[in-house]
């Protein structure tokens, strides 16, 4: 009976050990994990290599760290992975910074300092939360004519990156051209539409590219809280 539960206990903790792992690979294109695995490895090696060097572009200028922001959005999940596991390289958040087009200004951005992990594991409905709010308030501020607040609230918008997009494209869907430009900002170099069909038939297209599956990643019960870069 003994030997028979600890079967049980053993054989449940390889599968939620299992479910751990599998919860970023689900969310990444087959292939993609070990590239980027290559990459990370080879920019790492560079980044040691030029440790005592102050100037950032040494490091943001590595093919590899290129190779790695390339990949676009489908590798989030593997950066996110990075930044909350490898407590040894910070670095891995300038790709973040990169992918996501977020900004870390307290001026532009409410939640400046909040953690990757904490954006990543909050997911859609924290994304959606947080630029609701921004939203709601960019449009009451127009509403009465008050263009400093609606100016902030929107550049606080632009300032979330793609975690605005689900938001702003529903708004779209509503009627609301005004949130074309903030689209567009966000997305700048990667979407070449200009007029409302066709900035919605490229999100048909992409959505899916950037609203990706989240979920908690594993941490060996390391605590770690991965903050944003501000760019150079």
């Amino acid at each position: 009976m003994i030997k028979h539960f600890r079967l049980v206990v053993v054989c449940v903790m390889f599968l939620c050990l299992h479910a751990k792992g599998e919860e970023t690979q689900e969310a990444v294109p087959a292939g993609l994990r070990s590239d980027f695995d290559a990459h990370y490895a080879a920019w790492k090696r560079q980044c040691e290599q030029v440790q005592f060097k102050s100037s950032v572009n040494s490091r943001l200028q590595s093919e590899h760290f290129q190779a790695i922001v390339k990949m676009g959005p489908e590798a989030l999940p593997l950066v996110a992975e990075k930044c909350i596991q490898d407590t040894n390289f910070h670095w891995i958040g300038w790709a973040w910074t990169e992918l996501t087009g977020m900004q870390n200004d307290p001026a532009v951005n409410p939640w400046a300092k909040d953690s990757i992990r904490t954006w990543w594991e909050g997911g859609a409905e924290l994304a959606k939360a947080r630029s609701s709010l921004l939203l709601d308030e960019m449009k009451k501020a127009r509403k009465e004519d008050r263009k400093n607040d609606a100016g902030k609230a929107q550049r606080g918008l632009r300032a979330l990156g793609i975690f605005s997009l689900e938001t702003l494209f529903a708004e779209l869907e509503t009627g609301n051209d005004d949130v074309i430009p903030i689209i567009k900002g966000i997305l700048s170099g990667e979407m070449q539409a200009t007029e409302k069909e066709g900035v919605r038939n490229w999100w048909s297209k992409n959505r899916r590219r950037y609203v990706l599956p989240r979920g908690k990643i594993a941490t060996n019960d390391m605590p770690h809280s991965a903050a944003i870069p501000t760019k150079p």
